[in-house]
């Protein structure tokens, strides 16, 4: 009898166990989407300033933009070159950002 109730007990305390393990893994793996989800929405903002700064830079006082319209602007701001340099201070503006937001 007193075996019976060691090994009810054992395996009690392994589902236990293995309950809180599952649920400390769930409350990990929301905190991560979340992280995740946060960096990826600053991130894209940095992106949309970036771009929206060089369309506006486009269209200031005797730019070219002006002149040859928005498609022509547009298809001048959004290259390759210019994807590369806002992913590149994007990425350091958030790492900047996430820096100062643990430091205060």
């Amino acid at each position: 009898m007193m075996e019976v109730t060691n090994v009810v007990t054992k395996r009690l305390l392994f589902a236990s166990a293995r309950s809180t393990d599952s649920k400390q893994l769930i409350r990990r793996v929301r905190s991560m989407k979340k992280k995740v989800g946060r960096a990826i929405i600053e991130i894209s903002f940095i992106v949309f300033l970036f771009y929206s700064n060089l369309l506006m830079g486009e269209f200031e006082r005797s730019a070219p933009g002006a002149r040859r319209g928005i498609v022509w602007a547009m298809e001048d701001v959004f290259t390759v070159g210019n994807f590369e340099i806002a992913m590149i201070a994007a990425l350091i503006g958030y790492l900047f950002v996430e820096f100062l937001r643990k430091r205060f």
